[in-house]
C-alpha cells in the first residue's frame, strides 16, 4: 500500500472476538484486547501493523470493528453465522443446535445498518482510528430463539451441546463513538431484521 501510494486502508476487524471475555459491558474501543481465537488474533496482528505503518510510512487507517451482521444473502450453510444457521434449521424441521445453556449475550446487527453506519464513516475525516459498529444491545440466544418462533410461526426445539473450549460468554457493543462522530445509530430492530432475513431465505433457498 506505502509502495503504491495508498492513502487509506478501511480494515473490517471483528468487535465479536478482538475483546476476548470483557469483565464489564458494553465495551468501549479504549477497553483492551485479549484475543484468545486465532481468527481474533490474527485481526489484531493486522490491526497492530496498520498503526506501524502509520507510525513508520505515515500510511492512514480506520479501523471498523463489527459486531456479528446478518441479513439477506447471508449463506446458512457454513459455520458461521448463528441467525441463518437457526434460521435454516427451523425451516427443514431441524433442531437448532445451542452451545451452552442459551444465556451467551451477543450483539446482532442488520447488515442495511452495518453498511451505512460504514458509509458515515467514510464521510467523516475523524482523528479517531478505530470505531465499534454494532446495535449497542445484547441478545441471549434464549431471545433469539424466541424472535424467531414469532417470526416464522412456529415452536423451536434446540438442542444444547458443551460451548467449545475458546467459548466467549458475553459481547455487547458501546456505540457510543461512532454515534457522537456521525450521528449514525442503527435502525432495523432485531424482530424485524430476522423477519427480512427469513423472507429471503425462505424465496431464495427454500421455496421448493
Amino acid at each position: 500500500c506505502c509502495d503504491a501510494g495508498v492513502k487509506k486502508v478501511v480494515f473490517p476487524s471483528s468487535g465479536g472476538t478482538v475483546y476476548g471475555e470483557p469483565t464489564s459491558i458494553p465495551i468501549r474501543e479504549s477497553d483492551p484486547v485479549s484475543p484468545v481465537h486465532p481468527y481474533a488474533i490474527s485481526k489484531v496482528a493486522i490491526e497492530m501493523y496498520l498503526r506501524s505503518f502509520s507510525t513508520l510510512y505515515g500510511l492512514d487507517y480506520l479501523i471498523l470493528r463489527y459486531s456479528n451482521p446478518y441479513g439477506e444473502r447471508q449463506m446458512p450453510f457454513g459455520s458461521q453465522g448463528v441467525i441463518p444457521i437457526f434460521l435454516a434449521a427451523i425451516m427443514e424441521g431441524k433442531s437448532p443446535v445451542v452451545y451452552g445453556d442459551g444465556s451467551m449475550l451477543r450483539d446482532y446487527i442488520y447488515i442495511g445498518d452495518l453498511v451505512e453506519g460504514t458509509l458515515a464513516l467514510l464521510q467523516k475525516n475523524t482523528s479517531e482510528k478505530i470505531f465499534n459498529v454494532g446495535s449497542g444491545e445484547g441478545t441471549s440466544v434464549h431471545d433469539l430463539l424466541e424472535i424467531m418462533e414469532e417470526v416464522l410461526c412456529r415452536p423451536v426445539l434446540p438442542v444444547f451441546s458443551n460451548p467449545p473450549g475458546m467459548y466467549i460468554s458475553r459481547i455487547v457493543l458501546d456505540i457510543s463513538r461512532i454515534t457522537a462522530c456521525t450521528g449514525w445509530r442503527p435502525e432495523v430492530s432485531l424482530h424485524e431484521g430476522i423477519e427480512r432475513t427469513s423472507r429471503w431465505m425462505q424465496t431464495h433457498l427454500f421455496s421448493v
